[in-house]
C-alpha cells in the first residue's frame, strides 16, 4: 500500500502506476495506470423549501487492467454522527455528478453528511477503488407557522415552532408590532413558543414580528423574518 502525502484533494486529479525493482535494479514493466476518485460535496438548492439537497462532484476514475469488465461508480453516505455507510445510487461509469435529495433529515435536527464514490469494476472481479471522504451540511431549511392558539385548544396548536433542519444553532426573536422584544431562545434548536413572556404573562391576541435565525456548524447564517398571530 501506498499514501500520498503530497495529494491535495478537491479538483486535482492524480494518476499512479507501480513499478518494482529487484536486488540488482532490474525495473520490471509498469502496471496499469490508476487514476483514483477525487470527490467534493457541497450543498445545493433544493426544488422545494422542505427539501434538503447535496451536489457531489468527482474526477473519473481510470483505467481498469480489462476491457472485459462492466465497471460502475457507486455512491455511499453516512451522516456526521458515525453510522456506517449505506449505498444510495448506483451510476454508469460516465457519471460524475450526483445530486442527493434523498435526505430523511429529521425537523429540528442537525446533521453533517458524508460521502464515498467507489469505483467498481464489475462482472466478479474483485476490483474496487474508494475515494476520498467528502462532508457537507445538510442546507439549512426554515419553514415557520405564521398562527397558533395557546390555551385555546386543548393541547393542540398551543405552543408555536419554526421548523428547521441542517441548524447547528437557532436564535428565535418575537417582536410587538412596536419593535419591542418579547421572547428570545438561543440555543442548539429551537424552542418551543407558548405565547407567554418569560415570566409567565400571556401575551395579549395579535400580530407579532418574528425573526428567526439558523447558523449551520461552521458559523454561516441563514435568516428569515416574517409575522405570527396569537389567537386566543
Amino acid at each position: 500500500s501506498f499514501i500520498d502525502p503530497t495529494a491535495v484533494l478537491g479538483p486535482n486529479t492524480y494518476c499512479y502506476y507501480a513499478v518494482s525493482i529487484d536486488g540488482c535494479g532490474n525495473a520490471s514493466l509498469r502496471t496499469n495506470l490508476a487514476c483514483p476518485v477525487s470527490l467534493q460535496a457541497a450543498p445545493a438548492p433544493a426544488e422545494t423549501p422542505s427539501e434538503s439537497a447535496i451536489r457531489l462532484i468527482w474526477s473519473a476514475y481510470s483505467e481498469w487492467p480489462t476491457t472485459t469488465l462492466d465497471p460502475s461508480y457507486t455512491v455511499w453516505r453516512s451522516d456526521s454522527s458515525g453510522e456506517p455507510y449505506r449505498k444510495i445510487a448506483t451510476l454508469p461509469l460516465s457519471s460524475t455528478s450526483y445530486l442527493d435529495t434523498l435526505l430523511p433529515v429529521p425537523p429540528n435536527s442537525t446533521i453533517g453528511l458524508c460521502y464515498e464514490v467507489r469505483a467498481e469494476s464489475g462482472n466478479g472481479a474483485p476490483w474496487v477503488s474508494l475515494s476520498n471522504i467528502a462532508c457537507a451540511d445538510a442546507p439549512i431549511r426554515i419553514l415557520m407557522p405564521n398562527a397558533f392558539t395557546p390555551s385555546h385548544s386543548a393541547g393542540l396548536n398551543d405552543t408555536w415552532q419554526p421548523v428547521i433542519t441542517g441548524a447547528a444553532r437557532v436564535k428565535v426573536y418575537i417582536y410587538s408590532r412596536w419593535g419591542q422584544l418579547m421572547w428570545s431562545s438561543d440555543g442548539p434548536r429551537a424552542e418551543p413558543f407558548d405565547g407567554k413572556l418569560r415570566d409567565g404573562t400571556p401575551l395579549t391576541q395579535g400580530l407579532y414580528q418574528v425573526e428567526v435565525t439558523a447558523y449551520t456548524s461552521a458559523g454561516d447564517p441563514t435568516t428569515y423574518r416574517g409575522t405570527l398571530m396569537i389567537l386566543r
